[in-house]
């Protein structure tokens, strides 16, 4: 059974997100002189009669997975844009996911998809194999995009799924005080294993540590460095990364370090008793103030660690702390003053930072990644993506 939670505040905090993208197809917008610039290098044609979003590469297959935004389709794609597999497992019955997925993409030599609390895994010719169920709180249809591929890493020579533990089940239970003292970051699942395993405390200088507020931001964001075997992770509201070597039966924190993110102030929340008072008319227990405090507070919306290259896009939020109370007026003020940025760092040295959020970007390796050519004004008969590449200026 399917149950709806996605609230019409969520998808207007999504909204404000996404249109605060706009994707040029040049570096002109970078925010200070860097040695570093970023290019296109090359461009993705693929002919289809609806919108195709790419949501994971595999390098070694040299091929991209796709998903189409209209039939909930899912293809395969080679580096020259020619569909290579197009199957359509909505539905019921094994391997079907039901009404919908929210994430596509490699998991290891196989595939991956997320369907309502369970993960379906195909062969390389989409033939069902395998599932690994999971507790969620609720499941939420996408409108249009799905959220991409899953968070996936090798652990003790497996591959496994990697999900933030959350066990405030997205704010509609109350936590305590000593909530991040006690509980573990992430949740690691695999094929033929019931349950999760957990791993990761909150570092012991977390904010969420530290502070007698509750953020409700404060799922952990992490990216597995296939090449280096590391797993880095961040919090939303903390401008610091976190290390983790995986490559033996523990992990092990090897490296932090501070980012210099521009325009990244302290986060404001609420006192922990205040979780569910004020509560919003339809949308279950959440405060009011978490929400305006999610559109004011500067925010790292994703991570992306491959090679040699970390790459993170985040939101400015309101320029200083904010007295309001009303989710509309904080709206208002987030689409005035936040800012969308991406920027790329190398050896924890930020080499180069843009005002681009590359909405649905996929790595294709360490300097390479690829995104979507955006013109909602203009119908047509193929999606085009670009590919990026991180380069030294020419000096």
């Amino acid at each position: 059974m399917i149950t709806i939670i996605k609230s019409q505040l969520f998808l207007l905090a999504f909204f404000v997100l996404a249109t605060s993208c706009n994707q040029n197809t040049s570096s002109e917008n970078r925010l200070e002189s860097f040695q570093y610039e970023l290019v296109i290098v090359d461009s993705l044609m693929i002919e289809s009669l609806e919108e195709l979003q790419i949501t994971d590469y595999s390098p070694a297959k040299n091929r991209f997975l796709a998903f189409g935004v209209n039939t909930k389709t899912c293809l395969e794609i080679d580096r020259e844009g020619n569909i290579i597999s197009t199957v359509d497992l909505r539905g019921e019955g094994p391997g079907h996911f039901g009404r919908g997925l929210t994430e596509l993409g490699y998991f290891g030599d196989q595939i991956i998809i997320n369907g309502a609390s369970q993960y379906f895994i195909y062969d390389g010719e989409w033939n069902y194999q395998d599932r690994i169920l999971y507790e969620a709180a609720g499941y939420y249809l996408p409108v249009r995009y799905i959220s991409g591929a899953p968070k996936t890493l090798l652990h003790r020579g497996k591959a496994k799924l990697i999900k933030p533990v959350d066990k405030s089940e997205g704010g509609f239970l109350q936590i305590e005080e000593d909530y991040f003292s006690k509980t573990k970051m992430i949740g690691l699942y695999e094929k033929g294993k019931e349950g999760i395993s957990e791993h990761l405390s909150y570092p012991e200088n977390a904010i969420y540590r530290n502070s007698d507020q509750y953020y409700s931001s404060h799922q952990p964001l992490v990216s597995y460095n296939a090449e280096n075997d590391i797993l880095a992770v961040v919090m939303p509201l903390q401008n610091r990364v976190f290390e983790y070597t995986t490559n033996d039966t523990t992990f092990s924190l090897v490296n932090t370090y501070d980012l210099e993110l521009q325009s990244f102030r302290s986060p404001q929340g609420i006192p922990y008793e205040d979780q569910h008072k004020n509560g919003l008319q339809g949308f279950g227990p959440q405060n009011e103030l978490n929400y305006v405090y999610n559109m004011a507070n500067s925010q790292i919306l994703n991570i992306d660690y491959t090679g040699g290259v970390l790459m993170i896009a985040y939101k400015t939020g309101a320029n200083s702390a904010t007295q309001l109370s009303s989710y509309t007026e904080a709206l208002a003020l987030a689409k005035k003053e936040s800012k969308t940025i991406t920027a790329f760092f190398i050896k924890g040295e930020r080499v180069f930072e843009t005002e681009e959020s590359f909405d649905r970007s996929v790595r294709i390796s360490e300097s390479q990644f690829i995104a979507p050519f955006i013109n909602e004004e203009v119908e047509s008969d193929y999606s085009k993506c670009y590919i990026y590449e991180l380069k030294k200026e020419k000096r």
